[in-house]
């Protein structure tokens, strides 16, 4: 995926999350949310830089510019987030489909598109 795709998939995901995380006020989703945030640095991409590196190796394998990729990197993120850090959010990864991803992507992106 092209960089400008990668932050776009990324930012997608963010706002995804905060979403969910408003609906359910999953405190696991909140601490993943802090560390992610692209807004708390005016330029930086997150929080915790390594959050955007991750999501960025995780995009490594995919070449093209589809939103399918850009949720399958997403939901990459999130297991690799469950199960190497410890992340207790399965449920949310479960629930998270590629037309809800789809919906936020388009609105997440709407004056670039």
């Amino acid at each position: 995926m092209t960089e400008n795709f990668t932050k776009r998939a990324y930012l997608t995901l963010f706002n995804l999350l905060d979403l969910k995380f408003n609906n359910t006020g999953d405190k696991e989703l909140g601490r993943l949310l802090s560390d992610m945030n692209p807004n708390t640095f005016i330029n930086d991409t997150s929080a915790d830089s390594a959050c955007y590196e991750d999501f960025c190796d995780c995009a490594d394998d995919f070449e093209n510019n589809e939103i399918v990729s850009a949720y399958s990197v997403s939901i990459k993120f999130l297991e690799m987030y469950c199960n190497n850090f410890g992340f207790e959010i399965q449920k949310v990864i479960d629930d998270i489909s590629l037309k809800e991803y789809e919906t936020i992507f388009a609105e997440t992106n709407k004056n670039e598109l």
